[in-house]
């Protein structure tokens, strides 16, 4: 009976997510209600405007395929619209004290296996900043920065990982699975549906 109990508690601390989302994901935050996440670019190195380009826009591209997104504010107002759900967009900013997320550009190499991290500044239970660190940015081909940013701010946003391993939220990155999906955005949709 015991281990029964210890086993139920340690599946709930485990899997932090709701039965509704099916046990998909390892955790789900949000942030303080905002119309607008502001975010930075910052490097200790001169930054190339092809970097900063494609960082925008995996911010701001309108581009889809097959019902997936490039672009995350796109992919946002698409379904805060479809669900009629407040789910703040991006703005990027040169202010960097202004920046809610922060997007620093590493020409050093990462932990193993790693080319990005997000970090949370957490206040009663909402995101309140986050940086992020592209590891070896320099070193990455034009979709693999992509992908990595793309991924790294589905964290920034709220977004743990997955355990759908056909998803950009999957730990192991995979350029096949490097846009912005509906699983994505209507967990986004529901976790915001709750606030």
């Amino acid at each position: 009976m015991n281990l029964v109990i210890v086993g139920m508690i340690f599946a709930i601390l485990l899997f932090p997510v709701s039965f509704a989302q099916g046990f998909e994901w390892n955790s789900l935050l949000i942030w303080e209600e905002s119309q607008f996440i502001s975010v930075a670019i910052v490097s200790d190195f001169d930054i190339d405007d092809k970097t900063v380009q494609i960082i925008k826009e995996v911010i701001e591209s309108e581009k889809q395929d097959n019902g997936e997104f490039f672009g995350w504010n796109q992919a946002l107002l698409f379904i805060s619209e479809k669900t009629n759900t407040n789910i703040p967009l991006l703005r990027l900013t040169d202010d960097i004290e202004e920046s809610s997320i922060t997007i620093e550009l590493s020409k050093f190499e990462g932990p193993k296996n790693m080319d990005g991290f997000t970090q949370y500044e957490i206040i009663d239970k909402k995101i309140n900043k986050a940086t992020i660190i592209i590891y070896d940015y320099d070193m990455l081909k034009q979709e693999q920065l992509e992908l990595v940013v793309r991924h790294e701010l589905g964290h920034a946003l709220g977004l743990g990982h997955t355990y759908n391993s056909l998803d950009l939220m999957f730990p192991a990155l995979d350029l096949k699975y490097s846009l912005i999906s509906m699983f994505d955005l209507e967990t986004l949709s529901e976790i915001y549906m709750k606030t």
